[in-house]
């Protein structure tokens, strides 16, 4: 997250414990360092998900499937 207000700092510390995702804050002045950032964690992230099965959960009975 990319922000000069101090609740959007804080959203993205409260937001961590929530969520798989890799959360972190740049104030706008860093806004090269976070482009940085994502382009190196974008990389892992498609390593990580070629070896991932691909797997839909059985969840038909609660919601009907649009694919």
């Amino acid at each position: 997250m990319v922000g000069d207000r101090k609740w959007e700092k804080w959203m993205a510390s409260f937001c961590r414990p929530f969520t798989t995702a890799k959360v972190r804050y740049f104030e706008m002045s860093q806004a090269d360092a976070a482009w940085k950032w994502l382009e190196e964690n974008d990389e892992s992230q498609k390593t990580a998900e070629a070896d991932r099965p691909l797997v839909f959960p059985d969840d038909s009975d609660v919601w009907p499937h649009v694919w």
